[in-house]
């Protein structure tokens, strides 16, 4: 039979053969795990096929690892290990520095230090003493004006015989008077020699008012037994706040539903504040105490209240300098 090339029969040609690449390892491939041979029926093998030529081997089985030898005694102790390297040395931490102690004013004996009740804000004594001149409504039917007033006081008066460190301020009121400020530390001893030398030189009381002005506050006293009266209390005020009587001024005094009565005094500021602070060991928002005939009465110091016009009934100027156009005052 002749020779029939294998593209004419249509049959696959045979894959040509390859030769091994050398330089590169062959990559073995991991041997399975054993695995428990199944139950193969007499006569059979699966691991044979056909002539048996490429017959399966089975895997070797892995051999165990040895085991460390196990030591002499049980009982031993754990071995410690110890870092090598230098040693640190333990730096003390800087000692913080300490705050400096705030300068406290010197306080009083057998009271605490002067606080607002609920925290509001105390009224603050003026630093410096005061002489008022106030020309009355005489003199200025007269024509006198504040400028003669003024020229024949720094006339009369030496300001170095009077102490006054710093020299004289003087400025106008809101009710047009002059205001003369001695300041100094020696400020009411000189307020009060020149008030006495002004009243020498300005003798009439109907044109000219000298006067020594005290910045006031008012004080709600309650508590009161219904045998007290306006000038025993009044007396107990100027008495225990250091203070003249004749700057305390005590209202009515009103009963209560408890049987107790109830007043109202305005003093001076510092009177005000000495009162109204809680004896040393009680609370800051406690009242202050005042002892008036047998009772001990509580002081409890009120908010200033606004400056009120006599003619337009408004807040903020007085009657001197109203800028309204209304006139209330006769209502």
């Amino acid at each position: 039979m002749a020779d029939v090339d294998p593209a004419d029969t249509g049959a696959p040609k045979p894959a040509p053969s390859r030769a091994p690449i050398t330089g590169q390892p062959k990559t073995q491939k991991a041997a399975p795990a054993p695995s428990q041979p199944a139950k193969v029926g007499p006569g059979r093998s699966r691991n044979k096929k056909k002539g048996g030529v490429n017959a399966a081997k089975p895997a070797p089985t892995p051999q165990p690892r040895p085991l460390p030898p196990a030591p002499a005694n049980m009982d031993e102790a754990w071995t410690t290990v110890v870092r090598r390297g230098p040693k640190k040395v333990a730096v003390p931490p800087a000692p913080r520095p300490k705050p400096a102690p705030a300068a406290t004013a010197p306080r009083q004996e057998g009271r605490a230090e002067p606080r607002g009740r609920n925290g509001r804000r105390r009224p603050r004594a003026p630093r410096s003493a005061a002489v008022v001149v106030e020309l009355l409504p005489a003199g200025k039917e007269k024509g006198i004006t504040y400028h003669e007033v003024m020229t024949q006081a720094r006339g009369g008066v030496n300001v170095d015989a009077l102490g006054v460190e710093g020299g004289i301020k003087v400025r106008q009121t809101a009710n047009g008077a002059r205001l003369i400020e001695c300041p100094g530390p020696n400020t009411n001893a000189a307020a009060e020699k020149l008030a006495a030398r002004l009243r020498e030189i300005l003798p009439d009381p109907e044109v000219v008012r000298i006067a020594r002005p005290v910045k006031m506050a008012e004080v709600k006293i309650t508590g009161l037994d219904e045998c007290a009266t306006k000038e025993e209390v009044a007396s107990a005020i100027a008495s225990q706040g250091n203070c003249a009587l004749a700057d305390v001024k005590v209202g009515e005094l009103r009963a209560t539903y408890s049987g107790t009565r109830t007043a109202w005094a305005r003093c001076p500021i510092a009177t005000a504040n000495l009162l109204a602070t809680p004896p040393q060991g009680r609370p800051s928002d406690s009242p202050g105490w005042l002892r008036v005939g047998w009772v001990v009465a509580h002081v409890q110091l009120q908010e200033s209240r606004p400056w009120r016009c006599l003619r337009c009934f408004g807040t903020g100027h007085g009657l001197a300098k109203c800028p309204s156009t209304v006139d209330r005052s006769d209502l």
